[in-house]
């Protein structure tokens, strides 16, 4: 008597295993998924057991963003020294250990980004994750207050938290183009990025403008 193939569905345990099935999905296919249909077909799950966590492909992919912002977040946030440090090397810590997930999840990354059509899509795309970075750095300055000086101070403004979310947005554009052993280059960059960054609420400036130009010039990855 011969046997037959079971059709029998994969069980999904919870959001981190359609999470998991999604990123692979798309490796294996080298793109995002094009419908729930699709992906619940070839991923051996049931399209409601996909919508008992996700609205949509853009809700996963949204989520998906939003969880390596959580785990950087996390190891952030179990760090004593990144608690005692001053506003400049929490900073540092936040670039540097985002770039670390990011880097682990690389292809995933890269081809999510190439993906993308327009800077419209790509704010669509990263919305939940700057409503996190926003979040978190509002918190982080709070609690550096003590240790800024008045000068420094000023990053609490909304308008300069923006402008670490401008400066992530550069990090990774350079990340996404390094090619350097180990992304060295790219440690570079945020080293002297955020040390130009605050610099310029200081009265002299010029020196780490300079510098950080002709880092750029030499690298001449934008």
């Amino acid at each position: 008597m011969g046997t037959t193939k079971s059709t029998k569905k994969t069980k999904v345990v919870d959001a981190d295993a359609v999470i998991s099935a999604y990123m692979e999905w798309a490796l294996e296919h080298n793109k995002p998924a094009d419908t729930v249909y699709r992906f619940c077909k070839d991923s051996q799950m049931e399209e409601a057991e996909f919508y008992q966590f996700f609205g949509s492909l853009k809700g996963i992919r949204q989520a998906i963003w939003v969880r390596f912002f959580e785990q950087a977040q996390q190891l952030l946030e179990n760090d004593p020294q990144f608690v005692e440090a001053t506003a400049q090397n929490q900073l540092l810590s936040l670039y540097f250990t985002l770039i670390e997930v990011f880097t682990l999840n690389r292809s995933y990354v890269i081809l999510m980004f190439d993906s993308l059509k327009n800077p419209a899509e790509m704010m669509a795309e990263s919305a939940e994750f700057r409503k996190k970075f926003l979040q978190f750095t509002s918190t982080m300055n709070a609690q550096s207050t003590s240790k800024m000086s008045e000068q420094l101070s000023r990053f609490r403004d909304p308008l300069m938290r923006e402008s670490y979310w401008v400066l992530w947005g550069m990090i990774v554009q350079f990340w996404r183009k390094d090619s350097s052993a180990g992304f060295e280059k790219t440690d570079a960059f945020i080293e002297k990025s955020v040390q130009t960054a605050f610099a310029l609420t200081d009265t002299t400036p010029l020196n780490h403008l300079i510098d950080l130009g002709k880092f750029l010039w030499n690298e001449r990855k934008f």
